[in-house]
């Protein structure tokens, strides 16, 4: 689920996707 939700940001936004690794990688 939560997968589906990231790959949906990485086209909406590739800049925002980053963000979400920055936050999993902590």
């Amino acid at each position: 689920m939560k997968a589906r939700a990231t790959a949906k940001y990485v086209l909406i936004s590739p800049y925002k996707a980053r963000l979400v690794i920055d936050l999993i990688r902590g």
